[in-house]
């Protein structure tokens, strides 16, 4: 899919002396634009700070960084880590 906003430009640029023409509001190839809410949250698992953009109609996150995966991944290595390290306390098991 390609998209040309030259002409576009164009019609708002005031040296062009063209006037903006006006499209149909029932035309479907048009994009809708929607006002996204940005919101940054700490991750529980990793404590990353995640930043998120929201569509405030329906709650969806539209966009996330980093992404879900890579938290998840993130959030397994350091679990995978930490049981891997030695404990700071080594039962002593001789009697």
């Amino acid at each position: 899919m390609q998209v040309d906003i030259r002409d576009r430009e164009r019609a708002n640029d005031p040296r062009t002396g063209t006037a903006p023409t006006s499209e149909r509001a029932d035309d479907s190839r048009s994009p809708v634009v929607v006002a996204l809410e940005p919101r940054i949250r700490i991750d529980r698992d990793t404590e990353a700070v995640v930043y998120q953009e929201v569509d405030p109609g329906s709650g969806d996150v539209v966009m996330q960084l980093p992404d879900p995966v890579v938290l998840k991944t993130r959030a397994y290595a350091e679990a995978a880590e930490a049981r891997a390290r030695p404990s700071a306390h080594p039962v002593d098991r001789t009697a």
